[in-house]
């Protein structure tokens, strides 16, 4: 290969000056240096458009053209390529002001022998090419790590590298992981015919060695199109080679060891880009299947749900049916096993419309449908209904309430919902003992809304001495479909929804509930409520929409009484 000629612009409309600064330089051995001489500013400007230098060397007093206006103009077209003032006008304050306006270095014409001048040349050469270097890794490393988009990633790389190397071709070739082919993702200046002109075994040693390679110049296809330099760049990705970053010319040229470190660094850029934009794109492959397969668990779930529910109510009403006699007498026998069958349904309903209420959350905004409550009659219905279907003797339910309890303006089937769940769970791990269902009011902050002063709580408590839970289980109780015992041999049934359903409409109530327990003493569950007085909302205009707004901003969760305590966090 031949030795690498640097070729600089003279723009200076002497011509004995020229010829005088030709010779300087055509004196200095080894100084691989083609002087290009040119004029006027407007024929330097074509041929900057049209040609590559390494640098340039400026009069700054040129018939189309006058002082740092020129230099201005220069460094608009070629921002990339130095430019040394050379002037008759020894001047250190204007020498200042050239630096000041872009130029590498100022130049005073007959001061200067050969060595000095092509010194200076090779040292503005040496700090633009760092300069831009320098840039060019902050502006790609930002272009690059601005997007989880491996497609937009290599655009923005070749993009910016085109323009830092215009002399050179690029790409980059990923190794299929199936067959190990190599495969163009990227290409810059080039078509993929042209990756045919070239043989790529020498990608193996780059790969073996971990380290970038320059291959010898291709003989296939001479004339065709081959490629006089190529420097190949692993991009590693942990303990893999992903690929190659490739840059090509068809111009006899050498890397330089400086060329080389740079595209080192920017090889190593890219391969933390691509590896991060492959841990994203599968999290977002990861995060589609979840959403998938949610859906059909919901989907199943709900229509399961419906599906079930239709034959438990044919069988519960034809139990009914035939314990009250209506089809024939039946002995005290046989009512026996007719009440434990419809128990049981009873029981495989309420799992059922549970699983339905859980799924309809997943797709359905959960709002509060309210309407005014007689809480003492509504405990007292509730507490009726528990005397008729609840039968333990080991196991005692109380009641704990005021008689005096006012209306409220609350979601009454939420609530119902809520205090079975709480007492049908007590009552499951409940063997021998008492459960107690509390009501009260309590009082809390002041909580300003635009209906009013509030500073009341329903408090709604169900605590029973049975088998109690473990301190660091309690963060969990509250999860859809949560098990504390997941085993196939667990002594209680259920799917681990009651608790998931009292906490999502404790909070649709604009409320919350906490848990106590301790292992073999037992739990207690409180759910505290706003306290909305149904006079209270009786004043207010009837308007629904009103009435759902009042009970939104009292709901908007102020601080509940401080004496409660919460052992888990929900």
């Amino acid at each position: 290969m031949k030795a690498k000629t640097g070729r600089v612009l003279l723009i200076e409309d002497n011509q004995g000056d020229a010829r005088l600064l030709a010779e300087v330089l055509k004196d200095v051995p080894g100084q691989p240096f083609e002087l290009v001489h040119a004029d006027l500013v407007s024929s330097a400007l074509e041929r900057l458009n049209n040609e590559h230098f390494e640098a340039i060397l400026l009069d700054l007093s040129l018939p189309d053209g006058q002082g740092f206006g020129v230099l201005r103009r220069l460094l608009d077209v070629a921002p990339s390529i130095p430019v040394l003032v050379l002037t008759g006008l020894k001047d250190e304050q204007m020498a200042l002001n050239a630096l000041s306006a872009g130029a590498q270095d100022y130049l005073v014409k007959g001061s200067h022998d050969g060595d000095f001048i092509a010194r200076a040349i090779r040292y503005a050469i040496q700090r633009k090419e760092l300069l831009e270097r320098t840039r060019a890794l902050r502006e790609i490393d930002q272009a690059i790590t601005s997007t989880l988009d491996i497609h937009e990633i290599f655009a923005a790389l070749l993009d910016k590298t085109g323009a830092l190397f215009p002399f050179s071709a690029a790409c980059v070739q990923k190794i299929n992981p199936d067959n190990g082919a190599l495969e163009s993702v990227a290409l810059n200046r080039m078509h993929e015919k042209d990756l045919q002109t070239y043989d790529w075994n020498g990608l193996s040693d780059a790969a073996r060695t971990d380290t970038p390679i320059v291959l010898a110049p291709s003989t296939s296809g001479a004339g065709t199109g081959a490629w006089d330099a190529v420097a190949v760049f692993p991009l590693k990705l942990k303990e893999r080679i992903w690929g190659y970053l490739c840059f090509l010319s068809k111009k006899e040229r050498e890397f330089s060891a400086e060329e080389l470190d740079f595209l080192s660094a920017l090889a190593a850029q890219v391969a933390v880009a691509i590896h991060n934009a492959e841990l994203y794109a599968g999290t977002v492959a990861l995060a589609e299947d979840l959403r998938r397969s949610n859906k059909v668990k919901d989907d199943f779930l709900s229509i399961m749900s419906h599906e079930l529910r239709t034959p438990l109510n044919i069988v519960m009403n034809c139990a009914e049916i035939v314990r009250t006699g209506i089809v024939g007498e039946i002995n005290s026998e046989q009512a026996d096993i007719l009440d434990r069958l419809m128990t049981q349904a009873k029981n495989q309903l309420t799992l059922v419309n549970g699983i339905l209420h859980a799924t309809r959350m997943e797709t359905e905004q959960l709002v509060a449908s309210l309407e005014e409550v007689d809480l003492r009659e509504f405990l007292e219905n509730l507490k009726s209904d528990y005397a008729i279907s609840f039968s333990n003797n080991n196991v005692e339910l109380r009641w704990d309430h005021a008689t005096e309890l006012p209306p409220a303006r609350l979601d009454r089937d939420k609530l119902r919902h809520i205090l079975e769940n709480l007492i049908n769970n007590a009552i499951k791990f409940t063997e021998a003992g008492s459960i107690m269902v509390s009501a009260r009011l309590v009082e809390g902050s002041a909580h300003l809304s635009k209906a009013g002063n509030h500073n009341r709580w329903l408090e709604l408590a169900v605590s029973d001495t049975g088998v109690g839970m473990p301190a660091e289980s309690l963060a969990l109780i509250f999860e859809k479909f949560c098990q504390l015992d997941a085993t196939s041999t667990r002594l209680h049934g259920g799917v681990g929804i009651g608790l998931y359903l009292v906490k999502r409409f404790a909070t649709a109530l604009g409320g919350d509930v906490t848990v106590e327990s301790q292992i073999g003493k037992g739990s207690t569950f409180t759910v505290t409520i706003p306290f909305i007085p149904a006079g209270f909302v009786a004043i207010q205009d009837s308007n629904t929409e009103d009435l759902q707004a009042d009970f939104n901003l009292v709901s908007s969760r102020p601080e509940r009484p401080s004496r409660h305590r919460s052992s888990g966090t929900r």
